[in-house]
Protein backbone atom coordinates (compact mmCIF):
# COMPACT_ATOMS: atom_id res chain seq x y z
CA UNK A 1 0.00 0.00 0.00
CA UNK A 2 2.90 2.35 0.81
CA UNK A 3 4.40 1.82 -2.64
CA UNK A 4 1.09 2.72 -4.32
CA UNK A 5 0.82 5.89 -2.23
CA UNK A 6 4.46 6.71 -3.03
CA UNK A 7 3.58 6.49 -6.75
CA UNK A 8 0.89 9.15 -6.31
CA UNK A 9 3.29 11.36 -4.36
CA UNK A 10 5.85 11.46 -7.18
CA UNK A 11 6.30 14.78 -8.97
CA UNK A 12 5.49 14.23 -12.65
CA UNK A 13 8.01 16.83 -13.68
CA UNK A 14 10.89 15.31 -11.72
CA UNK A 15 13.87 13.74 -13.43
CA UNK A 16 13.33 9.93 -13.97
CA UNK A 17 9.64 10.11 -12.99
CA UNK A 18 8.52 7.33 -15.39
CA UNK A 19 11.33 4.98 -14.37
CA UNK A 20 10.71 5.57 -10.66
CA UNK A 21 6.97 5.03 -11.12
CA UNK A 22 7.60 1.86 -13.13
CA UNK A 23 9.95 0.62 -10.37
CA UNK A 24 7.28 1.23 -7.69
CA UNK A 25 4.62 -0.54 -9.76
CA UNK A 26 6.99 -3.45 -10.39
CA UNK A 27 7.57 -3.77 -6.64
CA UNK A 28 3.78 -3.76 -6.08
CA UNK A 29 3.37 -6.54 -8.65
CA UNK A 30 6.23 -8.55 -7.16
CA UNK A 31 4.61 -8.24 -3.73
CA UNK A 32 1.29 -9.46 -5.12
CA UNK A 33 2.98 -12.35 -6.93
CA UNK A 34 4.79 -13.29 -3.72
CA UNK A 35 1.48 -13.43 -1.83
CA UNK A 36 -0.24 -15.37 -4.62
CA UNK A 37 2.74 -17.72 -4.95
CA UNK A 38 2.65 -18.79 -1.31
CA UNK A 39 -1.10 -19.39 -1.53
CA UNK A 40 -0.67 -21.34 -4.76
CA UNK A 41 2.05 -23.46 -3.12
CA UNK A 42 -0.35 -24.27 -0.28
CA UNK A 43 -3.07 -25.24 -2.77
CA UNK A 44 -0.66 -27.54 -4.64
CA UNK A 45 0.55 -29.05 -1.37
CA UNK A 46 -3.05 -29.73 -0.27
CA UNK A 47 -3.92 -31.12 -3.70
CA UNK A 48 -0.95 -33.49 -3.50
CA UNK A 49 -1.88 -34.75 -0.02
CA UNK A 50 -5.53 -35.04 -1.07
CA UNK A 51 -4.49 -37.21 -4.03
CA UNK A 52 -2.43 -39.42 -1.73
CA UNK A 53 -5.36 -39.79 0.68
CA UNK A 54 -7.68 -40.57 -2.22
CA UNK A 55 -5.33 -43.30 -3.48
CA UNK A 56 -5.14 -44.91 -0.03
CA UNK A 57 -8.88 -44.68 0.60
CA UNK A 58 -9.64 -46.16 -2.83
CA UNK A 59 -7.26 -49.01 -2.08
CA UNK A 60 -9.12 -49.70 1.17
CA UNK A 61 -12.49 -49.60 -0.61
CA UNK A 62 -11.28 -52.04 -3.26
CA UNK A 63 -9.51 -54.44 -0.87
CA UNK A 64 -11.41 -54.11 2.43
CA UNK A 65 -12.24 -57.85 2.46
CA UNK A 66 -8.53 -58.71 2.40
CA UNK A 67 -5.82 -58.23 5.00
CA UNK A 68 -4.40 -54.76 4.39
CA UNK A 69 -1.10 -53.66 5.87
CA UNK A 70 -0.27 -50.00 6.44
CA UNK A 71 2.82 -50.60 4.32
CA UNK A 72 0.55 -51.46 1.38
CA UNK A 73 -1.41 -48.22 1.82
CA UNK A 74 1.78 -46.20 2.00
CA UNK A 75 3.11 -47.92 -1.10
CA UNK A 76 -0.13 -47.13 -2.95
CA UNK A 77 0.40 -43.41 -2.25
CA UNK A 78 4.19 -43.57 -2.76
CA UNK A 79 4.91 -42.39 0.79
CA UNK A 80 6.48 -43.83 3.91
CA UNK A 81 4.55 -45.73 6.54
CA UNK A 82 5.11 -42.85 8.97
CA UNK A 83 3.79 -40.32 6.43
CA UNK A 84 0.73 -42.54 5.93
CA UNK A 85 -0.06 -42.40 9.66
CA UNK A 86 0.54 -38.63 9.71
CA UNK A 87 -1.74 -37.98 6.71
CA UNK A 88 -4.61 -40.04 8.13
CA UNK A 89 -4.26 -38.22 11.45
CA UNK A 90 -4.11 -34.81 9.74
CA UNK A 91 -7.00 -35.37 7.36
CA UNK A 92 -9.34 -37.77 9.20
CA UNK A 93 -8.20 -37.49 12.84
CA UNK A 94 -7.74 -41.25 13.07
CA UNK A 95 -5.16 -43.87 12.19
CA UNK A 96 -5.31 -45.89 8.97
CA UNK A 97 -6.22 -48.95 11.05
CA UNK A 98 -9.12 -47.12 12.70
CA UNK A 99 -10.35 -45.94 9.31
CA UNK A 100 -10.18 -49.48 7.89
CA UNK A 101 -12.09 -50.88 10.88
CA UNK A 102 -14.80 -48.21 10.58
CA UNK A 103 -15.09 -48.73 6.82
CA UNK A 104 -15.41 -52.49 7.28
CA UNK A 105 -18.02 -52.04 9.99
CA UNK A 106 -20.08 -49.74 7.73
CA UNK A 107 -19.92 -52.36 4.97
CA UNK A 108 -20.95 -55.03 7.48
CA UNK A 109 -23.94 -52.93 8.56
CA UNK A 110 -25.06 -52.65 4.95
CA UNK A 111 -24.76 -56.41 4.50
CA UNK A 112 -26.64 -57.08 7.74
CA UNK A 113 -29.51 -54.95 6.49
CA UNK A 114 -29.54 -55.84 2.80
CA UNK A 115 -28.68 -59.56 2.85
CA UNK A 116 -29.60 -62.70 4.74
CA UNK A 117 -25.96 -63.79 4.94
CA UNK A 118 -24.84 -65.21 8.27
CA UNK A 119 -22.82 -63.12 10.70
CA UNK A 120 -19.85 -65.42 10.04
CA UNK A 121 -20.11 -64.85 6.28
CA UNK A 122 -20.40 -61.09 6.73
CA UNK A 123 -17.43 -61.02 9.10
CA UNK A 124 -15.35 -62.89 6.55
CA UNK A 125 -16.63 -60.90 3.55
CA UNK A 126 -15.80 -57.60 5.27
CA UNK A 127 -12.32 -58.58 6.38
CA UNK A 128 -13.29 -58.63 10.05
CA UNK A 129 -12.01 -62.11 10.86
CA UNK A 130 -14.02 -64.50 12.99
CA UNK A 131 -17.62 -63.97 14.00
CA UNK A 132 -16.59 -63.63 17.67
CA UNK A 133 -14.08 -60.85 16.88
CA UNK A 134 -16.63 -59.21 14.58
CA UNK A 135 -19.27 -59.36 17.32
CA UNK A 136 -16.85 -57.88 19.85
CA UNK A 137 -15.84 -54.84 17.77
CA UNK A 138 -19.40 -54.39 16.48
CA UNK A 139 -20.70 -54.19 20.07
CA UNK A 140 -17.91 -51.77 21.02
CA UNK A 141 -18.77 -49.51 18.11
CA UNK A 142 -22.58 -49.73 17.96
CA UNK A 143 -23.50 -50.88 21.50
CA UNK A 144 -25.45 -53.81 20.13
CA UNK A 145 -24.75 -57.19 18.57
CA UNK A 146 -24.81 -57.72 14.79
CA UNK A 147 -27.84 -60.03 15.12
CA UNK A 148 -29.78 -57.51 17.22
CA UNK A 149 -28.79 -54.70 14.81
CA UNK A 150 -30.21 -56.69 11.89
CA UNK A 151 -33.39 -57.55 13.80
CA UNK A 152 -33.99 -53.97 14.94
CA UNK A 153 -33.40 -52.67 11.42
CA UNK A 154 -35.80 -55.18 9.90
CA UNK A 155 -38.41 -54.51 12.63
CA UNK A 156 -38.10 -50.77 11.98
CA UNK A 157 -38.44 -51.33 8.24
CA UNK A 158 -41.55 -53.50 8.71
CA UNK A 159 -43.18 -50.82 10.88
CA UNK A 160 -42.53 -48.17 8.24
CA UNK A 161 -44.30 -50.21 5.58
CA UNK A 162 -47.46 -50.80 7.63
Amino acid sequence: MQKICAGFDLDEGSWGYEITLRQLLTEVWLGLLDIAGSETEEIHKNKDTDEKMKAMMCYIQEHYAETILVEQLAEEAHISKRACFRLFQEKLHMSPLEYMREYRLRKACMKLVKTEASVTEIAHDCGLGTSSYFGKIFREHYNTSPVRYRKEWHDCDKNRHK
